[in-house]
């Protein structure tokens, strides 16, 4: 009985394993047609181009191939950068190798164009730094594609300069109005190097070297080709905020800020400014005897070249701290005005002050000061800064020697005065928000603005004349202005 078993056991193994073998080989399989396909091969001048087929991004790029393509048509189109695109139909065969081989310099379809308009028309016509033979206007014609620096240059014109990008099969057109500098010429931080367009201080030395205060951005040197920024990163600049500048007999410019005192010769920055009392300085000025003489925040210094000297209301007759404007007449007395107590008057050791009582001002202009200048018949000029909440309108005053009088401009508003200076003709300019005025007598002012300037905006902060005898206008918002004049705007 147990040899029968082992006997069956035996043929039920060879029968499983049988069937199994069967799932694998099933006997003799049919064979299928086979197809060898077709090969493409695409190249380009110049290559690196981008491969489609059927509008498929292969994601493969010039020169390369294409292996077991079905035969029949295709739609091959290449992309490379600023080209034209370009697009074919290929025919694949069985077996058989297809190549492409694009050049794109060969077809005048993938240059690009420039057509170069000015207004004034004939200008020189610069291309990558490169001066043509051609002036507008003008078509530049089978341009590779890309970016192209182009340049317009016209006689008392600033050049105009722009970067364009041409494409394959397109025209780029430039309409370039340049600005006529015969003139007038604005500089901004979009045209030039000046880095602000506040500028709120403005001073020449002997050198006609142009140095300009901005609001926000430091000093700026400007030596009549290149402006150089100095500021609280490059330079011992405590701050951005220039509030004054001046040039005393040395040819020292001495440099007042919103958080302190600088002050930069010939060779470079001096560095024996000590942090005064008060942080922000609004006025500097040097009198006969060799002092400077610094408005603060805190009170008025007095230097000697060796120390300082402070004073403030505990120590003097000073009616308050925050000095605001200074100024020194031609019998050596120093005018001082305050932020909300009126103006000091020194004369070696004795104070005098005025305000809106004893001023018997015929309006109430108010008692916050600002910046002073006296003329060449030792008037003196004080501006008031309108406050309407307080009833001070604001404006400019005068002091004749014997009595203060109210200052008016006919047809200009004096309101909101933001700067007074007075150039080497002993003419007095006054700085509005509405433009410009300047005048030898009171009585027969002349004043700019944007209807008869060719100013930006008539918020004008600061002006000076250069020894060239040019005119430049710092404005609020719109940078340096200068007008080439032989004095007689």
């Amino acid at each position: 009985m147990k040899k029968y078993l082992i006997i069956i056991g035996i043929f039920l193994t060879f029968i499983s394993f049988y069937s199994c073998e069967q799932d694998v080989y099933t006997g003799i399989t049919e064979v299928e047609e086979h197809y060898e396909n077709g090969k493409l091969i695409i190249k380009s001048n110049p290559s690196g181009a981008t491969i489609f087929i059927d509008n498929k991004n292969m994601g493969i790029i010039t020169p390369d191939s294409l292996n077991w393509l079905a035969a029949k048509e295709y739609t091959i189109t290449l992309k490379l950068g600023y080209f034209k695109d370009t697009t074919l139909t290929v025919s694949i065969q069985d077996g058989n190798t297809t190549e492409l081989d694009i050049d794109y310099f060969k077809n005048p379809g993938h240059f690009g164009k420039i057509a170069c308009n000015t207004t004034p028309p004939k200008a020189a016509i610069y291309l990558n730094d490169s001066l043509q033979d051609d002036i507008t206007p003008y078509t530049f014609t089978n341009l590779i594609p890309g970016f192209y620096d182009v340049r317009f240059s016209y006689p008392e014109h600033r050049d105009y300069a722009t970067r364009i990008l041409v494409h394959g099969g397109r025209t780029t057109f430039i309409n370039a109005v340049l600005e006529d500098t015969t003139y007038w010429v604005t500089y901004n931080s979009f045209n030039s190097g000046l880095g602000s367009n506040v500028i709120s201080q403005l001073s020449v030395d002997k050198e006609n070297i142009k140095w300009i205060g901005t609001k926000d951005n430091g000093l700026v040197k400007y030596d009549g080709n290149n402006f150089t920024i100095f500021n609280k990163e490059n330079s011992p600049l405590p701050a951005g905020n220039i509030t004054c500048l001046n040039i005393d007999a040395n040819e020292n410019l001495w440099i007042g800020t919103s958080l302190g005192l600088a002050v930069r010769n010939k060779s470079g920055w001096l560095t024996h400014i000590p942090n005064l009392q008060g942080s922000y300085i609004s006025s500097i000025v040097f009198d006969k005897n060799g002092f400077t003489w610094v408005g603060t925040d805190k009170g008025l210094a007095r230097y000697n070249n060796t120390s300082w000297t402070i004073f403030t209301t505990n120590n003097s007759s000073l009616p308050g701290n925050f000095i605001t404007g200074l100024a020194l007449d031609n019998n050596g007395k120093l005018w001082v005005g305050t932020n909300a107590f009126g103006i000091a008057m020194l004369d070696g050791n004795s104070w005098t002050t005025w305000n809106m009582t004893n001023m018997r001002l015929d309006q109430y202009l108010g008692n916050s000061m600002r910046q002073m200048i006296v003329d060449k018949n030792n008037n003196v000029y004080a501006v008031h800064l309108q406050d309407l909440k307080a009833g001070e309108i604001g404006g400019l005053s005068m002091f004749d020697g014997q009595s203060w009088k109210v200052i008016t401009l006919a047809g200009f508003p004096l309101f909101n005065i933001t700067n007074v200076s007075k150039d080497r003709l002993e003419r007095i300019w006054i700085c509005t928000t509405s433009g410009v005025a300047y005048f030898e007598d009171p009585s027969a002012p002349s004043f700019y603005n944007m209807q008869n300037a060719k100013f930006l905006t008539n918020h004008i902060l600061s002006t000076v004349i250069d020894y060239n005898n040019h005119i430049w206008f710092g404005t609020s918002g719109s940078g340096l202005t200068k007008y080439k004049q032989n004095y007689g705007m």
